[in-house]
């Protein structure tokens, strides 16, 4: 019988993982950022003025981004373009965009 309480009191799951609801919760965290529409972040990164690999802060926070999130920085697939604007980075690849802090902390953004 001590044996069935000992097991009962063991918590289940492995350390570290997150629970069932923990995406919605985490998503509650990222920060939002005002400042641009998906629309016009679509239209940033069909401007070829607005190309992180034009501009040397641009290839900077992209560098940035790719050491703090790795090569993909989050999406499913290889990123097919970016575009930087000053304080903002957006990439896309074949699924969707993300926003991206292009200073500091390199924090995905949402809208």
């Amino acid at each position: 019988m001590a044996l069935a309480n000992i097991q009962n009191t063991q918590p289940k799951g492995l350390p570290g993982r997150l629970s069932k609801g923990a995406g919605t919760h985490l998503a509650s965290w990222l920060q939002e950022s005002p400042s641009f529409t998906p629309s016009e972040c679509q239209s940033l990164l069909d401007s070829s003025e607005s190309k992180a690999s034009n501009s040397v802060k641009g290839a900077r926070a992209l560098e940035k981004l790719y050491e703090t999130h790795g090569r993909k920085a989050g999406h499913s697939k290889a990123i097919t373009d970016v575009a930087y604007s000053g304080d903002i980075l957006v990439t896309k690849d074949a699924g969707g965009m993300r926003l991206w802090r292009a200073s500091g902390d390199c924090a995905l953004l949402r809208w």
